[in-house]
This record gives C-alpha cells, sequence and structure tokens, in this order.
C-alpha cells in the first residue's frame, strides 16, 4: 500500500513496520515544519513566551525523532506534546505559525483536525436552540432561537474563511451585540472605539499589521467566533507554578472544543491549538 506526501513517498510497511499506522493514504500531505520559537528568553518580551517556546521544543524534539522512520510527514494531528490541565484532564498541544493570524488559523486548524465543517446556510432537520455563556454572566446570555445548521466538511477550513464566517456573524445578528454592549459596559467602550460596521470592515484584514483575533472585542470577539463556527472555544494559559494547563474562559455554541492556549500578554500575545483526545466528550 503505498503513501504519497508532497515531499516523499512511503510505503506502509517502511512508514510503520508493516504495522496500522495513523498515515493518511491516497492524499497528500505538507511535511511537518519545525516549530518556530518567540522571541529572546533572555529579554523582556520573550520571557512572556518562556513556557510556551519550551512546549515548542520538545515538539521540535519530537519531529527529530520522527524523521528517521517517516521523513517528518504523519497525519495532521498524529504529532503533538500530550499536556494536563489542573484537573489532570489530557490536551494535545500543536504549535501555530506565530503571525498576525494566529488565532483564526489556529481555530481553522483545530476544525480541520476534527473535521468539523463550518456551518453552512442549510439548516438541518432538527430543530434547537442557540445559547452564548458570556465568561458565565447570567446578564449576558441570549436566547435567540434557530434551527441548527448544517455543516460543510468536505472543503478545507483556512483563516480567512474564519474571518469570514465571524463578520457574518456579527453583520446579520447586529441586535444581539446591540443589546450585549447595553448591559456590558466593557463591550460597550470596546463598541464606542469599534462599532458593529468597524469591526466587520477590519475583522477579514489578515497579517502581522491587520486584525489579531481578539484585539477589537476582546472575549465578544471570540463569543463571535464560537458563534460563527458553531463550536465550544476553550481558551487556556500555561501555569508555571503547577507546570499545568489553566482554563480562564470557555465560550460553548456547539458540542466540539476546540482549546486555545494563550502566551504572552495583551496585544502582543499568541495562539497555539491545544485538542482534547476525545473532543465531543470533553
Amino acid at each position: 500500500m503505498t503513501i504519497w506526501t508532497d515531499k516523499v513517498l512511503l510505503s506502509r510497511s517502511a512508514a510503520s513496520g508493516g504495522g496500522g499506522g495513523a498515515l493518511v493514504v491516497g492524499r497528500r500531505e505538507k511535511a511537518y515544519v519545525r516549530a518556530k520559537l518567540i522571541g529572546n528568553d533572555e529579554d523582556s518580551h520573550g520571557k512572556w513566551y518562556r513556557c510556551r517556546n519550551a512546549l515548542a521544543k520538545k515538539y521540535n524534539e519530537l519531529l527529530e525523532q520522527r524523521k528517521g522512520l517517516v521523513g517528518a510527514v504523519c497525519a495532521p494531528g498524529e504529532l503533538f506534546v500530550p499536556l494536563r490541565d489542573k484537573d489532570g484532564q489530557v490536551l494535545h498541544f500543536i504549535p501555530v505559525s506565530p503571525e498576525g493570524n494566529c488565532g483564526f488559523k489556529t481555530l481553522a486548524l483545530g476544525m480541520n483536525l476534527l473535521k468539523v465543517g463550518v456551518p453552512s446556510d442549510d439548516l438541518a432537520e432538527e430543530s434547537g436552540s442557540l445559547v452564548t455563556e458570556i465568561s458565565g454572566r447570567e446578564s449576558s446570555r441570549d436566547t435567540l432561537h434557530e434551527r441548527p445548521r448544517k455543516r460543510n466538511t468536505t472543503d478545507k477550513v483556512t483563516g480567512d474563511l474564519v474571518r469570514n464566517k465571524i463578520r457574518d456573524e456579527v453583520a446579520e445578528n447586529r441586535a444581539v451585540y446591540i443589546i450585549e454592549a447595553s448591559k456590558n459596559e466593557a463591550f460597550h467602550y470596546m463598541v464606542q472605539q469599534c462599532s458593529i460596521d468597524m469591526f466587520c470592515r477590519s475583522v477579514v484584514n489578515s497579517g502581522d499589521e491587520r486584525h489579531w483575533f481578539g484585539s477589537k472585542w476582546g472575549s465578544m470577539e471570540v463569543v463571535a467566533a464560537a458563534r460563527a463556527l458553531g463550536i465550544c472555544i476553550e481558551l487556556y494559559t500555561y501555569d508555571r507554578e503547577s507546570k499545568r494547563l489553566r482554563m480562564y474562559e470557555s465560550f460553548a455554541r456547539g458540542p466540539v472544543k476546540i482549546g486555545l492556549l494563550f502566551s504572552g500578554v495583551g496585544d502582543l500575545g499568541h495562539f497555539d491549538l491545544l485538542v482534547h483526545p476525545d473532543p465531543r466528550k470533553a
């Protein structure tokens, strides 16, 4: 049996010693690349990324170990660094390139790995309700009822597609965000600085000097992403004292959980991907 990749052509016996293995058969996969480090551990900027960079270095070590076996090629999500949260639950760390699209690319990567697919404009057969939690505050819950949408699981999700879905979500549900701004003082201030129309124009601009995930609307931007994609987005940080992950916010709009590991501080932050081994039962 033959396994095609962009870099090499392997037989299953050569790749996995004649056994099974999780390599993708019959389609082209990119060879894994080394995780990029952020900043310098010795400067004031780099100190915020020491834990993240340590994980990236561990990932690169695993990559080097794998090179001797299969040329550093494997199925998406097969190579990861296992971590535990404060409850002992295991999550898989997968690094994302540090650039202005990291938050959107992390969501896209998670959806592709989990084969979730983005919601389409078609409605599913069964009716249901949409309920969004915002930081666990009862006063910030909307109860917009609608039928759940079908999902397109065939096309690859990209960072740009995630941006477009967030824009469409906010544009089509302006009333939800206007109401939230009337109840949420912090979000009200953000909307004064970046109106709904300004946000919709800004969020689709990608690149280092453009719109970073969460840079305009903070947590409400994560809410919009969870609603737009129909997933549960969990935000984590790495606690250096306990050497474990700590989830500090969760925004549920679907059963599948995708974790974003935040490193850094403020606008200098970076997101990497955290995947539950079984994201539908986590």
